[in-house]
């Protein structure tokens, strides 16, 4: 399973984290760009918008 987030800025550029279930300090990427190109939507990929969240606010 893999995992992630991705930040959207006020003038719209997105950055994004991601990191696996493997141990090792070696599994983590940040890149520019559109999360969901890390992950398949045909493989039940999902994302989610917590800007209305209160515990992300």
């Amino acid at each position: 399973m893999d995992y992630g987030i991705e930040i959207i800025l006020s003038d719209k550029n997105a950055y994004y984290f991601v990191w696996g279930n493997e141990f090792t300090q070696f599994d983590i990427k940040f890149r520019k760009g559109n999360i969901l190109s890390e992950f398949s939507a045909e493989n039940g990929a999902k994302k989610y918008n917590v800007k209305e969240n209160q515990n992300w606010t």
